[in-house]
């Protein structure tokens, strides 16, 4: 497979994780460290050369850090919320809780890609951040379009992200699979209909409309046939239809 057949399956994958994660999150069938573990880890691993951690897996707490690098000092927080208060707030909490020692760089994974912000004043809003760690809006605020776009498109080895891909998801997630499951494994139930036994008679009759009758006054064929039988004097029931000047009915007499 050509490096440009790989590239196009590759985001043709991210695109199908993307939908699959924003459908799932907002459904609650998620469970969030399958995302870190399942997906971003191994890809980000590969496309940063890092050596990354769920901080959410260690005994240690890392508020505002999701993932670390404690040799490169490199931490990520992994969110859908993509407003610059989000920003602000993880910042701030993570210098609140002297976790700036740990990391000298902070990126921010988006998990919705319909969510990231389209402000052109974003970068205004996000002024008089602590200068002790190192974020830029537009090198370090990624979703899977940027992660596409910014490092994939241009990687050595695009073989070893589709593989990455390929063994990450299988298009299904963790908690999605045990919820089918738990489907799958509760004891069938009989359901009873509420209706009665229909049988049909065996013959159809099938008369066909005089020209008279079709250009009969009324508003619908119907209509003129109840109006042509009445001038008639002729009273009969309803049990029939029309259809392309056709009566059908299951009665010779009606």
């Amino acid at each position: 497979m050509s490096r440009q057949e790989l590239i196009v399956k590759i985001k043709q994958k991210l695109s199908e994780i993307s939908t699959e994660i924003q459908f799932a999150v907002k459904a609650n069938l998620l469970d969030f460290n399958c995302i870190l573990e399942d997906i971003l880890i191994p890809l980000l691993n590969e496309l940063l050369d890092s050596n990354l951690q769920n901080t959410n897996r260690q005994k240690s707490n890392f508020p505002g850090i999701d993932l670390l690098d404690r040799n490169k000092k490199v931490g990520f927080q992994v969110t859908s919320d993509s407003s610059a208060s989000k920003i602000k707030e993880t910042i701030n909490k993570i210098v609140s809780n002297n976790l700036d020692k740990e990391i000298n760089e902070l990126f921010f994974i988006i998990i919705r890609n319909d969510s990231k912000a389209s402000n052109k004043n974003f970068d205004n809003q996000l002024e008089n951040l602590p200068s002790n760690i190192k974020f830029n809006y537009h090198a370090n605020y990624l979703d899977f379009a940027d992660l596409f776009a910014k490092h994939i498109k241009s990687h050595s080895n695009v073989n070893k992200i589709w593989s990455i891909l390929q063994k990450s998801y299988n298009g299904k997630f963790t908690k999605l699979e045990e919820w089918e499951n738990i489907i799958s494994n509760e004891k069938s139930e009989n359901i009873y209909s509420n209706l009665a036994k229909l049988s049909f008679p065996e013959k159809l009759f099938i008369g066909h409309l005089l020209p008279e009758v079709i250009s009969f006054k009324g508003k619908s064929s119907r209509h003129r046939v109840f109006n042509f039988m009445k001038d008639l004097g002729e009273n009969f029931n309803g049990s029939w239809i029309i259809f392309e000047n056709n009566i059908y009915t299951f009665h010779l007499n009606i």
